[in-house]
C-alpha cells in the first residue's frame, strides 16, 4: 500500500500557498486551513511537520470561537514555508510513500495492552503541556490549536 496526494489537489494547494505568500498576511483560519491540509497529507509526504513549523505556530493563541478571523502578519519562517510548498508540492505529490507495516512484536505488545484494559501505562511519562485542544471546522478545511 502507498500513500499519495492527488495532483489536482496538490496544484490547488500550491497556488493557494503562493497567493498567501504574495499577500503577506492571512487570517488564522486561512493559515489553519493550510496546516490542516498538510497534516492530513502527513502520511503521504515526508517531513511535513518539520517543514511547516512556522505556519503551525501562527495558529496558536486562538481562544475558542474568537480570533480565527483576525488577520495576522507572517512570522519570519512562514513566508519561506509557503514558498517551499508553492514550489515543491506538485513535485512531492508525484512521489508515493510506502506504508510501513508494523512488526509482529509491536502488534503483540499492543494486543497485550488492550487485553489489560486498553490503557497503556503512563508511569514515568510527563505531560508538559497541560492544555486544552480547540478545533474549528468549516466548509473548506479545519484547524486546531493546543
Amino acid at each position: 500500500m502507498e500513500f499519495r496526494v492527488p495532483l489536482d489537489k496538490a496544484q490547488i494547494f500550491a497556488t493557494s500557498c503562493k497567493e498567501l505568500h504574495t499577500r503577506g498576511e492571512a487570517t488564522r483560519r486561512e493559515i489553519a486551513a493550510v496546516v490542516g491540509k498538510l497534516m492530513w497529507w502527513n502520511p503521504a509526504i515526508f517531513n511535513v511537520k518539520l517543514l511547516s513549523k512556522g505556519l503551525q505556530h501562527m495558529t496558536g493563541g486562538v481562544d475558542g470561537k474568537t480570533r480565527w478571523d483576525e488577520i495576522v502578519k507572517f512570522s519570519d519562517m512562514a513566508p519561506r514555508e509557503l514558498l517551499f510548498w508553492a514550489h515543491n508540492m506538485v513535485e512531492m505529490a508525484t512521489r508515493r510513500k510506502p506504508m510501513i507495516l508494523p512488526r509482529v512484536q509491536d502488534l503483540e505488545i499492543e494486543w497485550a495492552r488492550l487485553e489489560a484494559g486498553g490503557t497503556p501505562s503512563s508511569e514515568g511519562v510527563t505531560f508538559p503541556l497541560r492544555g486544552r485542544l480547540v478545533t474549528d471546522g468549516g466548509t473548506d478545511g479545519w484547524g486546531a490549536t493546543l
